[in-house]
């Protein structure tokens, strides 16, 4: 009886395992504790879950497959200064310097920056919070190393900044200001080109290949330290989806 049921049907002629023979006579019929009742779900609705369940584990084992390779294209390619920089996938580490021309200044903190995400949200007795406001603002700044500078162009739907939090409550209202300032440690993986308009640096930005990423983070040992972690959670939601 179990081996006529499904998967172990399938499962069964693969691993070699034949079906017993039974014990019962002729005219014997099984005891009802031994009969094994079928499940009281919907085919149609077990389809359902197993065509989700192999969707889900598929784009897990995807995306731990795009992980890996990010995460080696990081390992093997060599840091270059601004000296060095040639077209192409390029990674470079320095502290931010921002153009004078194009500062930011943090809503909460009043301090220049070249990026910052300000979040006012208020304080509600039923326990959840209403925003009040949500802004982010951001602007090409440079990558100062010991051989001069590059700069960096983000993508304008760039959202993984490496930022600093400050947090101030007045009142019911709460307000949080992420920002990247001046002289804050900046690591870039990217793509450099000439510059469009005057051809006479290198900006390192998202470039025309789609599958070549644009990272900005702390350090190279921690942008590895957030795909490792993104890594881990893909194999186990697969594991658990098949």
């Amino acid at each position: 009886l179990i081996k006529a049921r499904f998967p172990e049907r399938w499962i069964a002629p693969l691993l070699g395992i034949e079906q017993w023979s039974s014990h019962l006579g002729d005219e014997e019929l099984p005891i009802e504790e031994v009969t094994i009742a079928q499940t009281p779900i919907n085919p149609f609705f077990a389809w359902i879950g197993m065509g989700a369940s192999l969707l889900v584990s598929v784009l897990g084992i995807m995306n731990t497959l795009s992980t890996l390779k990010l995460k080696r294209i990081m390992e093997n390619l060599p840091t270059s200064l601004s000296a060095g920089l040639t077209c192409g996938p390029a990674e470079i580490k320095g502290r931010v310097e921002h153009k004078a021309e194009l500062a930011l200044t943090s809503p909460l903190t009043s301090s220049k920056c070249v990026y910052y995400h300000y979040f006012v949200a208020e304080k509600r007795d039923s326990g959840k919070n209403k925003t009040v406001k949500s802004e982010s603002k951001f602007v090409p700044f440079y990558c100062r190393d010991a051989e001069g500078v590059t700069e960096i162009d983000p993508p304008a739907n760039y959202s993984q900044w490496p930022t600093r939090v400050t947090e101030k409550e007045e009142g019911k209202l709460i307000h949080t200001e992420w920002i990247l300032c001046e002289k804050d440690e900046v690591y870039a993986l990217g793509t450099a080109f000439l510059d469009k308009e005057k051809g006479d640096h290198f900006v390192l930005s998202k470039g025309d290949d789609p599958s070549f990423p644009f990272i900005l983070s702390r350090s190279e040992q921690q942008a590895s330290g957030c795909l490792r972690v993104g890594g881990v959670l893909s194999i186990f939601i697969a594991q658990v989806a098949i």
